[in-house]
């Protein structure tokens, strides 16, 4: 189990090294052309989106959920309902 966690840590800070490195490297290519690179780093609006992209994920597995159950609605189904009382 503890193999598992460090190498999945390993593995996201791997990615995280390229991810800085190409962000730098394309910081320093406007920096050569003039150009002054604009970082925005907004945890509130991170964060904002993060809750609303699950909320959206949240709605539509529920609504998947009922579509599922709408189509796969049988005759035995129906009669298990019932005799469920439902």
């Amino acid at each position: 189990m503890n193999n598992i966690i460090l190498t999945a840590t390993l593995i996201v800070a791997f990615f995280m090294c390229i991810l800085a490195y190409l962000m730098g490297l394309k910081h320093g290519k406007q920096l050569g052309n003039g150009i002054v690179p604009k970082v925005e780093l907004n945890l509130v609006k991170a964060i904002t989106d993060s809750v609303e992209q699950h909320s959206k994920k949240t709605v539509e597995k529920k609504l998947e959920k009922e579509l599922v159950d709408a189509m796969s609605y049988t005759k035995e189904y129906a009669l298990e309902a019932i005799k469920k009382g439902r």
